[in-house]
Formats: structure tokens, sequence, C-alpha cells
């Protein structure tokens, strides 16, 4: 019992001795500031020089975006001296980063020499399910960086001393680049005739299987979707949906009741009864009917034609009133 103790005690201990990330201080030229989640896949490019930094900001969480891709475009002068040269990541930085200022506080997340390629491709994961995969060109950076994490910096400088004229004048090219998931989208909003929102839950099925909504949103795998939305108390709403990848579709329905509808296609002179009653179809094509037995009376001219049906609730009956005239021509 003893050694357990003793064993828990130690353990306890070095935990508590375990290095905490820190901030440290920072003195660099912000050569640009980039909005993450206002960029659109093929992401943004910049230009610095040697001792510059770039900083990305994450002030607008997107739930489609894995990480973040840094590629950087080697200038000759810089490929040469590649050995020399440091490339760094930092986060949590601080002030908020402007052109402007020079004095900051980050963490650091990784340093290493510049490679001696044309290209350098760092990517940052943001989220734990990441599908982010390394490489002979690619590099994953093992730490997670969360959007409450930002903003990051990326940074080159020299390892030493005595950078030649024309590797303080090269000019790198940055871009910046959200890394999406093969995720979208689709954000419902519901609607009654008179403009409001249903106050019974909708029950939503994306290709015959129900899913859940998150804050009105439906986050699902891109391709072309068939939904169907179901709230009590009115029609069931059937749309296709196309789903791209890092994007959110706008799906607006307004909602119609359970009531029995009638359309009618007739000339403007036909006269048509509705269980005995005059319908005036020309100023009002649609009429909602209660279920159950009804007795359709149309007359044109001379012409008159009667039909009885039944209206069960949530359908939707065509009327046709046609006259055809055919001329026809013999031998």
């Amino acid at each position: 019992m003893m050694n357990l103790r003793t064993t828990l005690l130690a353990a306890t201990l070095l935990a508590l001795c375990l290095p905490v990330a820190a901030q440290e201080r920072l003195r660099v030229p912000v050569a640009a500031v980039v909005e993450l989640s206002g960029l659109a896949e093929e992401g943004a490019w910049v230009e610095c020089v040697l001792g510059d930094a770039v900083a990305v900001t994450f002030d607008s969480p997107n739930p489609f975006i894995q990480g973040l891709e840094f590629e950087l475009r080697v200038p000759p002068p810089a490929m040469a001296a590649s050995s020399s040269i440091l490339w760094s990541v930092w986060r949590s930085l601080a002030p908020e980063p402007s052109k402007d200022l020079f004095d900051y506080r980050a963490i650091h997340v990784a340093t290493q020499p510049l490679p001696a390629r044309v290209s350098l491709v760092v990517q940052v994961p943001a989220i734990a399910r990441h599908t982010l995969r390394g490489g002979p060109y690619a590099l994953v950076i093992p730490e997670l960086v969360a959007s409450n994490r930002y903003p990051l910096l990326f940074h080159l400088e020299a390892a030493g001393k005595g950078v030649s004229a024309e590797l303080e004048k090269a000019v790198f090219r940055l871009r910046v680049r959200p890394l999406y998931t093969d995720e979208g989208g689709i954000a419902l909003t519901l609607r009654n005739a008179e403009g409001a929102t249903p106050a019974a839950a909708p029950e939503v099925w994306v290709d015959g299987k129900k899913v859940e909504l998150r804050e009105g949103l439906i986050i699902l795998k891109k391709g072309v979707r068939s939904v169907q939305v179901s709230v009590p108390g009115f029609r069931d709403e059937h749309r296709t949906v196309t789903v791209e990848a890092g994007r959110v579709v706008e799906l607006a329905l307004e909602l119609a009741g359970t009531a029995p509808v009638l359309r009618v296609q007739a000339p403007d002179l036909a006269l048509i009864e509705l269980d005995g009653l005059p319908w005036d179809h020309a100023a009002n094509p649609r009429l909602e009917i209660e279920a159950g037995e009804h007795t359709l009376v149309c007359r044109l001219g001379d012409y008159t034609v009667t039909r009885r049906f039944t209206a069960v609730k949530g359908r939707t009956y065509d009327i046709v009133l046609s006259v055809q005239l055919e001329v026809t021509e013999g031998p």
C-alpha cells in the first residue's frame, strides 16, 4: 500500500513539473494578415522577404475547415542558402496582428531549416478528426491548432548573421489556403403561410435516412442529395439539393397545410361550381377544401361536365377543362 501511495505521489509531482506551453516575445514585421475563414479553396498569395512574418486569423470558425496549409515558393538565392534559413510557426499570437506592430507574444509550434527545393508545404490541423497526411513534399505538424488558438504566425529568418545582399532582397511567395473536409451543409429555414416559424420540430430525411439538425444546419458528404422535410400539421416537402464541400446551401421552405388543394386550368368564361357553390377560378385558381366527398360542375356554353371525387389530406388535385376543335380533310 505504501509503495502504491509513493508511486501516485511521484506521478503527481512529475505531472506538476511538466513544462507548460508559454508565450515568448517576438519582434517581427508582419508583411500581411490573412483571414482564413473568408478564403476560397484556392487560398491567397502574399509576398514577403527574409525576416518577415505572415499572420493568419480565424475569426469566424468554419465547421468544414480541417486545417491550414502554408505553401512557400522559394526564390533561387534562398535555395542556394537553404540550410541557413529557418521557417517557424507560432500560435496564440497577441496582440492582434497588424502591419503597424512589431512586438508580439506567441507560443512556438514548430521550427525547421528551409529544404533545398523550390517549394515548402506545411499543413496545420485544426480539428481532431482531420484527414491530413504528410509525404515527401508536405509536412503535417503534429500539434492540433484549433480556431481558439489563432492567430497563427509563419516566420522566415536567417539562422545566423552574414546574409548576402541578394538574399536580403529575394522575394518569397507564400500561399495561405484553408483545407476543407469532404463535407458541406444545408441551412434549413421553415416558414408557414403567415411567414412564422412552425412551433413543431421538423424531421428531416436525406436519401431516405433520418438526419439530425445542428442549429438549423444539416452536415452531409458532398454530392446530390434528396431531402424530405416533415413537420406535424403540414405537408411533407421534397427537394433535390447539391451539396458542395466546404459550403453551406440555403434551403428555405414555405410549408403548406395538410388540407386538400384544388388547382384549375380553364377558360375565364367557364362557370365552375363546387358542391353547389360558385368558384371564381379566374381570380382564385387555387382553393383549399375539406377532406371527403365533393361534386364539381364545369360549364362552358352548352357544354357541362360533372365529376365526383374524394379529397384526401395532403393531396393536390388539378382540374383541366379544355375544348378541342379538330378539322380533318378526307379524300
